[in-house]
């Protein structure tokens, strides 16, 4: 029997495939998480580096709303 994949497989999947990261209404939509915040830091605790700011973005209704993004850091391999 294939392994369940959890919300934070599901989340750092979205990172690797979407350079911008993730915030919390895509994560919701995606792996149906609640809570970014714990699963990112369950993904850091598990040695992801993690990087995260503000921004800007604009609801249905033309609001601004401010919102917190994820981003998994690239880490370049030196030869």
């Amino acid at each position: 029997m294939a392994k369940k994949k959890t919300q934070c497989d599901k989340i750092l999947k979205f990172m690797e495939t979407h350079k911008n990261g993730i915030n919390g209404q895509q994560a919701y939509r995606v792996a149906r998480s609640m809570n970014l915040p714990q699963r990112i830091y369950d993904l850091r605790k598990r040695g992801h580096e993690i990087e995260d700011d503000f921004v800007n973005i604009k609801g249905e209704d033309g609001t601004v709303y401010r919102v917190k993004r994820y981003r998994l850091v690239k880490k370049e391999i030196s030869i």
